[in-house]
């Protein structure tokens, strides 16, 4: 399996409630960092982390669905490009935004994860 379609696996598995599942395409030793921007951001290390920071963002809204609109791989590296709709507890309006993913790869297992709520902000660490 190349590393977008283990990125495309991992979606579908969080899609279907069973992200844990997922845990055989993590690196023990996995970095997971949201977004900069983000107010009270997690940077993690280790599967139990990233699983919980999948888990935690879909824990914040009543309703949330990502829809892929790039999946690029480029050697060790994949940049997920998606576009987010989310609905906040308490709301019926549904928000739509973009969220990227810049993942790093060995082995086949995800050695870090880096999100990013802007396209130039995603593609200057797929460049790296």
């Amino acid at each position: 399996m190349g590393n977008a379609a283990t990125i495309q696996r991992l979606l579908e598995l969080w899609a279907s409630d069973r992200i844990d599942d997922g845990r055989d395409f993590l690196d023990t030793e996995i970095e997971w960092l949201e977004p900069p921007e983000t107010i009270g951001r997690n940077v993690v290390t280790g599967p139990d982390g990233a699983l919980a920071g999948l888990r935690n963002w879909n824990d914040q809204f009543d309703s949330l669905r990502v829809e892929t609109i790039e999946l690029r791989e480029e050697g060790d590296r994949v940049l997920h490009a998606m576009k987010q709709f989310a609905r906040a507890r308490g709301s019926d309006v549904e928000i739509p935004g973009e969220l990227y993913m810049v993942w790093w790869f060995r082995d086949g297992r995800a050695t870090r994860m880096e999100m990013y709520n802007t396209r130039e902000q995603a593609e200057e660490a797929f460049a790296r």
